[in-house]
């Protein structure tokens, strides 16, 4: 055991077998055949939209869903909204400077 290198999980050399890294970062899925992908502000919408239409047409739905002692949706919702309030100012300010 003595003069033996320690075994090292990854060498310096990059193996064929193992998978290149890339970095990580976030990918926007499209919604139609372009090749542009879909807005930040656009994917809220769609996530927002059905959310409000909820709670406007069935509140008696929204307000179960919603409540956190009962449904286990309410927890992913409640994040939801809270991340809405957070971004979607910024990126309707971005896309209004944009388009004006």
């Amino acid at each position: 055991m003595r003069g033996e290198r320690p075994l090292t999980l990854l060498s310096s050399k990059r193996s064929s077998y193992l998978p290149r890294r890339r970095p990580a970062r976030p990918r926007n899925p499209k919604l139609d055949d372009t090749d542009s992908p879909t807005q930040p502000f656009m994917l809220w919408w769609a996530v927002l939209y059905p959310l409000s239409r909820l709670a406007r047409y069935y509140p008696n739905v929204w307000a179960k869903l919603t409540s956190i002692s009962t449904d286990p949706h309410a927890a992913p919702i409640e994040f939801i909204l809270r991340e809405a309030v957070r971004a979607v100012p910024e990126l309707a300010l971005r896309a209004i400077r944009r388009f004006a």
